[in-house]
């Protein structure tokens, strides 16, 4: 997959001093008010920034902070050390960027702000891409949607893969040829994003573990009583899913009723119960197929995180920060749970992706990595 893209490693002082680059960067990350509360995915495509300061290029950063356009990127500029420019009118990126040295960079504006982002405007792209000579990719987690930022300005600039971005695309690409025996485990909400993960990997993984509301799902379309908990995706999908013969399921469940928590069979759930997490004779068996794997994919927690049902979801961060495995990983509160205990650096690869780990995953492919190998 990767080899099909230009690299900005590849590049160096001969290619970039003095040269404009625009980054389209991963810089939507938590916040309180102006304070950057975690700052895993701006780690992540730091060494992207270093690299091109110290091959002395002129930095333009734009990306997405928050769900709406009220989202500032003053601490993004902070954090990278870079001048603040609250515009993304090309006359005024072209007058600050004049005025840069070598090595040196700004933060635009939020490029969420303009409304033809979204709609993937041409006008929009060309204006952005006047400012620049090179375009680099380093929004990873963006890259499956069609925007400005990710598939419209590189149709106009030479365009590069990131150091983070490239390094997503050759980590993920070895979970589509996994050695063996390989494990799935896929969890979380939103099942009707996991269907087409698990139709993806049935033939290539020997066991696929399924918890969250997929699992929950599958539950229902096999006659159990599944009460108050989350049931969500197409039935007739998960009718298909549930026949698979490398489909595991949980075989205890944390369930809640009346706000007590209580661990039971799945086959025993009553009409008030709500499923939480998986139960600790489940983390076992997870433990079991583990033992065995030389390859496991982990997507999304095993239990609802949010409300504080963690411990099946740390218990396998556990177990597989212990095992010989090659492990790639990803998904929000599974990143969440990984850094709660200190164990980030335990794993073979941790995808700063969501919704693009999930799409690349099922595809081979994204919107913003296709247009990188089509860049001139």
């Amino acid at each position: 997959m990767s080899e099909n893209i230009k690299k900005l490693s590849d590049l160096g002082p001969a290619e970039l001093e003095g040269k404009r680059v625009l980054v389209t960067g991963s810089i939507d990350v938590p916040m309180d008010g102006e304070v950057i509360k975690e700052d895993f995915r701006l780690a992540r495509i730091r060494p992207t920034i270093e690299f091109l300061k110290k091959n002395k290029a002129k930095i333009i950063l734009i990306g997405h902070v928050g769900h709406d356009v009220a989202g500032s990127t003053l601490p993004i500029a902070d954090y990278f050390g870079l001048k603040h420019v609250d515009s993304l009118d090309s006359k005024v990126i072209n007058q600050e960027t004049s005025l840069l040295n070598d090595g040196e960079g700004v933060v635009l504006r939020n490029v969420r702000s303009d409304e033809r982002e979204e709609k993937n405007d041409e006008g929009l792209a060309r204006e952005l891409a006047s400012c620049a000579d090179l375009f680099v990719n380093e929004d990873f987690p963006t890259s499956h949607r069609k925007y400005v930022s990710i598939v419209g300005i590189p149709k106009f600039l030479p365009s590069y893969a990131g150091l983070e971005f490239a390094e997503e695309v050759e980590k993920l690409s070895s979970a589509l040829n996994p050695d063996h025996p390989f494990v799935c485990i896929f969890g979380g909400a939103k099942a009707d994003t996991k269907i087409p993960l698990v139709h993806q990997f049935v033939d290539k993984a020997d066991v696929i573990f399924v918890g969250g509301s997929l699992a929950n799902t599958l539950f229902k379309v096999r006659g159990y009583q599944t009460g108050l908990s989350l049931v969500d995706g197409s039935l007739e999908e998960a009718k298909k899913v549930s026949e698979y013969k490398n489909i595991l399921l949980p075989i205890d469940s944390v369930t809640e009723n009346a706000g007590k928590p209580i661990t039971k069979n799945p086959a025993s759930l009553e009409g008030e119960d709500n499923i939480m997490d998986i139960g600790l004779d489940t983390v076992q068996l997870l433990g079991k197929e583990i033992a065995k794997a030389k390859f496991v994919l982990w997507n999304g927690p095993l239990g609802v995180y949010e409300k504080g049902y963690r411990e099946g979801t740390e218990s396998l961060a556990k177990i597989l920060a212990d095992s010989r495995a090659k492990t790639i990983v990803g998904g929000g509160d599974t990143i969440t749970s990984i850094k709660k205990l200190g164990l980030l650096d335990k794993f073979t690869f941790v995808s700063i992706g969501g919704g693009a780990m999930i799409d690349f995953l099922i595809e081979g492919t994204l919107p913003g990595l296709e247009v990188l190998k089509n860049s001139k």
